[in-house]
């Protein structure tokens, strides 16, 4: 086929439009929501008379510019550095998410109240096995040459946005270690 490598790049560059695309749209959406919740700038929780959070559009809209720019200047080293940033955050937020269950679970029979009608099967010992099961991939790509990368990006990252959230975000809100539990079966 003599247009074989046309079709092809036009797949290719046409897949990755669409990922940048939908990228943008859920980095905008989600810090619209954290905005919302108090977990970002307020003033990209506001939207336009047509009802787009264009602020923070904008804001994602530069971040996917930052990241495109180092791309051109540092090709494959950039890549890689936000690969392992975003492997980082994959496997740490997911991490995060089973110790908030079984910190949830915990609370909820301290409290006195009945599981929840939508359980994880096998609590707590399968979001126990799960959470091994991320360390060990985490701790893993330390050991992969082209993921040790998101040990040096995604530490400092994270020790960044943590320091962010405890010394800005939970003074703004006051914690949310206080807030009531509530009971299924009184909603």
């Amino acid at each position: 086929m003599p247009f074989a490598a046309l079709v092809m790049n036009f797949v290719v560059l046409t897949a990755a439009l669409s990922s940048a695309n939908t990228n943008l749209y859920l980095c905008t959406r989600m810090l619209h929501s954290l905005a919302g919740h108090g977990y970002a700038p307020h003033w990209t929780a506001k939207l336009s008379k047509g009802g787009v959070p264009r602020n923070a559009l904008l804001l994602s809209a530069a971040g996917l510019l930052v990241a495109t720019a180092l791309s051109a200047a540092q090709g494959n080293a950039a890549y890689l550095v936000l690969f392992g940033l975003s492997i980082f955050g994959a496997l740490a937020v997911w991490i995060l998410i089973l110790v908030t269950h079984l910190a949830f679970r915990r609370t909820r029979a301290a409290a006195g109240l009945p599981l929840p009608k939508v359980r994880l099967r096998g609590a707590p010992v399968t979001a126990i096995a799960a959470i091994l099961f991320l360390a060990a991939i985490l701790v893993s790509t330390a050991f992969i040459d082209d993921l040790a990368v998101a040990w040096w990006a995604g530490v400092p990252f994270f020790i960044v946005l943590s320091a962010i959230y405890f010394a800005v975000g939970r003074k703004s809100r006051g914690g949310l270690r206080h807030a009531p539990i509530a009971d299924e079966s009184s909603a």
